[in-house]
């Protein structure tokens, strides 16, 4: 459009945007509205800067639908004489006034049907904000959909899912074309001290080459390079910037300073931008993983690896091409071979990061999101009730007005403005209620629910409130209307309040069994949830922790070098607790039940020799003293629990789970049997002197 003509091409031909507004309003009024438009225009723009005047333009253009009424959009006549743009707005303040005073001389069904709403759109927008934070979004990592989380399988070996092997970081590393970068990380916990109070905190031994894979850098200082990363190389760390805030006050001169890791002095070379959370549990400490290229081990499954895929690339390609490399492990490793490979029946596996990280809790959250759609819907249905029950109260009225003079667009603009009240009240108020609700969310949340940080209300939740709001409320208070513009104003004024009245209940018994649907679905998944939820709290986990205080430690290499000096210090700190008052018992082990935390190793038996190159089943492994299963009230099936002399002497003995014992020794006594962990010929003989209660794991 040109200030001279807005709706010409300046050719004498017709422009396109006057027959868009031809179609809209009607051949015959379309001149009319152009008239006005370009009146209005021409006078704008000489008192008006020329981008104000088309902004001006372009709000008439938009609003037309409005102004024009609801059928069709036609109008009869846009020209009201002079200032006929001022006039719309006159007419708009004023219906917007009448439905304001219409509201204070009945709050009841204005508060009803705004809390109502208000109810519907919050409970949606807070789960809907949760949904778009984990879900939705994209993770904050430049092209993040060519991130790729390598995992592998061993089903032969009764391994569903294990990491990475750093032998196996070297050979994907140096074979793969598939990925531009390939990072391999051991997520632990560890001891800081040396600024400030000793804390215990999360950490992330990796591999140089993490930082580049991801796409980030540090916010201040930087990363450790491939060299320093290296055997031999300087003990260096990088921090999360939650850590740098809490621990290290936010000293920009924390740069340079000593932080001791487990007893080692680690220098802070950078700080990670705030926001970064990485891998599943965020790390606040990052060091190197020392990877020896020279050293002939394959080492164990006790790493995982996240590599970023080329530009085009697959991940089905991926693991085709990481299956292929697999045969060279065995090649240049010592402690594996083709026979362990394929007796063990090994596969390497590539996952996108975000469904890794987000996949076992996307179902979840996606019927969570259905759920309170459905709470959403039933409230429409009841807001639309109240809508059609006032409508019927309102026949006689609209039926006044139209006998009167009002048109079409008349009887629009003022329903349309009472749901403009309604849409305002029930996006402002749902969103106060969102908000106060993703606060609870986010603080009751379970500790395992990923990307928390990114849960909050944004533009796009926002726009959803009041997306919904406004098709909620537009919708039941235009519908009404529609029902109303079908009846004759006569028939109304001669037969009164007997109008008929089968039809005008046929909607409302309608919407009312919607909602009794709606809600019997709501109330069978309740039942079914809370069904499955005493099931749950019914199962024997195979001990007790009512009354159970837990804490983890773990001691610094430096200190405590030797296994002798690692179970004095258990010792002395098991007297101390088991001395304190109200402490019946303590005890130790290296993994508690229900925890994410496994380790587990083949088990051999003596009596049941392999073949050369055949592996045994893996089970999970812990050690633990006599305390842990009296503090938990683990059952002693049979034999004897383990000792202190066990521990002092180093004894070579052991208990099994009752599930162990009869999987390896179905019908027999395996007390005295000799057992070996890890692969044949690697470790000692431990002799079976218990069976014990099954945990999970």
């Amino acid at each position: 459009m040109t200030p001279r003509e807005p709706m010409d091409h300046g050719n004498g031909g017709v422009s396109w945007r006057w027959r868009i507004l031809s179609r809209l309003v009607g051949r015959r009024n379309a001149d009319e509205v152009v008239g006005d438009l370009v009146e209005g225009f021409h006078d704008r723009s000489a008192r008006w800067s020329p981008i104000r005047a088309r902004l001006w333009l372009i709000r008439q253009l938009l609003g037309l639908p409005f102004w024009l009424g609801w059928d069709r959009l036609k109008v009869g006549s846009l020209r009201h004489g002079r200032g006929q743009m001022t006039d719309r707005k006159r007419v708009a303040r004023g219906a917007l006034r009448q439905a304001f005073r219409a509201s204070l001389r009945a709050p009841g069904f204005p508060a009803l049907s705004g809390l109502t709403l208000a109810i519907g759109v919050g409970a949606a927008t807070a789960i809907y904000s949760v949904v778009d934070g984990v879900l939705v979004e994209s993770l904050p990592y430049p092209d993040s959909d060519r991130l790729a989380f390598i995992w592998h399988s061993a089903p032969k070996v009764n391994l569903d899912q294990v990491g990475t092997a750093t032998g196996l970081h070297l050979v994907y590393g140096e074979g793969t074309r598939q990925m531009t970068g390939l990072a391999t990380y051991r997520a632990t916990a560890v001891n800081v001290t040396g600024q400030g109070d000793a804390a215990r905190v999360r950490a992330l031994q990796t591999t140089a080459s993490l930082f580049p894979v991801l796409g980030v850098t540090p916010q201040i200082g930087r990363s450790f390079t491939k060299a320093e990363a290296a055997p031999g190389g300087p003990d260096l760390a990088v921090v999360s910037h939650g850590f740098w805030s809490e621990y290290l006050g936010a000293d920009p001169g924390a740069l340079g300073r000593t932080l001791v890791v487990n007893g080692l002095p680690h220098e802070i070379v950078g700080v990670m931008p705030a926001g970064f959370a990485f891998p599943r549990t965020p790390a606040q400490v990052m060091t190197p993983l020392r990877i020896d290229a020279a050293a002939a081990e394959f080492g164990g499954f006790n790493t995982e690896s996240v590599g970023r895929l080329v530009a085009g690339s697959t991940m089905e390609s991926l693991e085709r091409e990481l299956n292929g490399l697999l045969p060279r492990a065995a090649e240049r490793f010592d402690d594996i071979d083709e026979s362990t490979l394929e007796t063990t029946g090994i596969q390497a596996r590539a996952q996108p990061m975000k469904d890794v990280l987000v996949g076992p809790i996307r179902t979840t959250l996606w019927v969570l999101l259905g759920t309170v759609g459905l709470l959403l819907l039933i409230a429409c249905a009841n807001i639309g009730n109240l809508f059609m029950a006032r409508a019927d109260g309102r026949r006689s009225e609209v039926a006044v007005r139209r006998a009167l003079g009002a048109s079409g667009s008349d009887l629009f603009r003022q329903y349309g403005a009472e749901s403009g009240l309604l849409a305002v009240v029930g996006a402002s108020g749902g969103m106060a209620l969102a908000f106060v609700g993703v606060r609870l969310l986010v603080a009751h949340a379970p500790s395992g629910l990923p990307r928390l940080d990114n849960v909050g209300l944004d533009g796009s939740v926002a726009a959803f409130a009041v997306v919904i709001s406004t098709l909620a409320a537009f919708f039941f208070g235009t519908v009404p209307l529609l029902r109303q513009a079908r009846v004759q104003p006569g028939n109304v004024m001669r037969d009164g309040a007997r109008g008929s009245t089968a039809d005008r209940a046929r909607g409302r018994r309608a919407l009312v069994a919607l909602q009794i649907a709606f809600g019997l679905v709501l109330l069978s998944a309740s039942g079914l949830m809370l069904k499955s939820f005493r099931q749950v709290l019914n199962v024997d986990l195979g001990f007790n922790a009512t009354s159970v205080l837990t804490f983890r430690l773990s001691l610094p290499w430096s200190r405590y070098p030797t296994v002798e000096s690692v179970a004095a210090f258990h010792h002395e700190a098991l007297d101390r607790l088991e001395a304190l008052p109200g402490v019946s018992s303590a005890g130790v082990v290296s993994r508690l039940p229900l925890t994410d935390d496994w380790s587990g190793d083949p088990l051999n038996r003596e009596e049941a020799p392999l073949a050369a190159g055949e592996i045994p089943p893996v089970v999970e492994i812990a050690a633990a003293d006599p305390g842990y299963f009296e503090t938990l009230g683990i059952p002693l099936i049979r034999g004897r629990l383990l000792n202190r002399l066990d521990a002092d002497t180093r004894a070579h003995n052991t208990v099994i789970s009752q599930s162990v014992a009869e999987g390896f020794w179905p019908g027999e006594d395996p007390i005295g049997r000799r057992i070996m962990q890890g692969l044949p010929g690697t470790g000692a003989w431990s002799t079976i002197v218990g069976i014990v209660g099954d945990t999970p794991g």
